[in-house]
This record gives structure tokens, C-alpha cells and sequence, in this order.
């Protein structure tokens, strides 16, 4: 083998890793992104994440706002679980106007893709509910 040769395996092969780690780095963020943004489903972890925010003044502050959070977190979950709603009636529907456009085969694709994201919904929905949220249907 010529030195060209293995001079291009070898930023090819260089080129593949940076893509591989870029790819996981980036999976990685954005999965604790995502559970950063779950976890404010949590009554108690949104009432931390305001307080440490606001640093509240003393103990009788710092109750004030917890109460207030509780409140509105009551009504956050409402809204939540309406749009999770609204989204699976949107994608129903988009599955029925496919299925006079798609052949079997790409139903079937569609019909595992669409299995395969609700699962990984109701995992983290399930997942919510035991800390504490056990009120939520399990509609997700």
C-alpha cells in the first residue's frame, strides 16, 4: 500500500471518529436537555429550580413561593397533559391521511415508528408519574 493510500484511510477513519464522538456528544446534551425539561414536571424539583433561581430572603419567602408553585404546577400539568393529547390527535390523524397515500409496507414502517415513539413517551410519562404525579391518566 502506497502512502496516498494510507494517508486518505487514515483521515477517512480520523473523519469517522470526530463524526461518531460529534454524534454522541450531541445525543448526549440534548438527552439531558430533555431531562431537564421532564424533570420541571416535578413539583418539588420546580420549586427548586425557581428558589434557586430567586434565592429566596428567609424561610417564610422561601414557603410563599413553594405554595405558589404547587399552585401553578397543578395547572402546568393540566396544560401539559392537553397539548400531549392534542399532539396524539394530530399524529392519529396524520396516520389516517397516510394511509391513503402509503403502501402496506410503508404503514407498517410508520405504524412500528410511531409504536416505538409512544413507548418512549409512556416510558418517561410512567417514569414521571412514580415521583409523585400519580394522578396523570396515562394518556401519554
Amino acid at each position: 500500500m502506497n502512502s496516498t493510500i494510507k494517508s486518505v484511510l487514515v483521515l477517512l477513519v480520523t473523519l469517522g471518529i470526530g463524526v461518531a464522538i460529534g454524534a454522541m456528544l450531541w445525543a448526549t446534551v440534548h438527552n439531558m436537555q430533555m431531562e431537564r425539561t421532564r424533570s420541571l414536571r416535578d413539583r418539588e424539583e420546580l420549586s427548586k429550580r425557581i428558589e434557586n433561581a430567586i434565592v429566596p430572603q428567609d424561610e417564610s419567602q422561601r414557603e410563599q413561593v413553594h405554595a405558589i408553585v404547587v399552585t401553578y404546577h397543578s395547572r402546568l400539568t393540566d396544560i401539559y397533559r392537553e397539548s400531549s393529547r392534542s399532539v396524539r390527535n394530530a399524529v392519529d390523524s396524520l396516520r389516517v391521511q397516510l394511509g391513503d397515500v402509503l403502501d402496506e409496507a410503508q404503514l407498517e414502517r410508520l405504524d412500528d415508528w410511531l409504536r416505538a415513539n409512544r413507548r418512549s413517551g409512556s416510558r418517561n410519562s410512567s417514569r414521571n408519574s412514580s415521583q409523585g404525579d400519580s394522578d396523570r391518566s396515562g394518556n401519554q
